[in-house]
């Protein structure tokens, strides 16, 4: 492929994911990674038989567009006014200018806390791995 089919290769790739982030993307995260898969390596495998680069370029912008759109489907996900349980911490506390932050994991999910300036002391102590109860 030359150049000019690289450079329109890139472009197509972005431009398939900003057309999944600007529709729905729910129809298109339902699609199961299964058959993502499946339509993939045959993709690949035609193109390579047949040496053709275009139907490559065809199947990639295809995956970053499905690709694209389940992953946008999961960072709108709500986020709850309050966590409370049992957490474990995927980083050490740091000292921030009002208090400290320290990342947590709370049934499986991420989420970033914030330890006021009076209390910072019951955490300041901790390191990665440690389990704390959060109320």
């Amino acid at each position: 492929m030359s150049d000019r089919c690289w450079v329109l290769a890139a472009l197509a790739s972005v431009g398939a994911a900003l057309a999944a982030t600007i529709g729905s993307g729910d129809a298109l995260a339902a699609i199961s990674g299964w058959v993502l898969l499946v339509g993939v390596l045959a993709g690949v495998m035609a193109a390579a038989a047949a040496r053709r680069p275009g139907l490559l370029l065809v199947v990639v912008v295809g995956v970053v567009g499905v690709r694209a759109g389940g992953e946008l489907g999961r960072l709108n996900a709500p986020v709850p006014p309050a966590v409370a349980g049992e957490a474990s911490l995927v980083s050490d506390p740091e000292p921030g200018p009002f208090g400290t932050r320290v990342r947590v994991r709370v049934d499986g999910r991420r989420y970033q806390a914030s330890v006021p300036r009076p209390l910072d002391g019951a955490v300041a102590d901790l390191l990665a791995g440690d389990r704390v109860i959060m109320a």
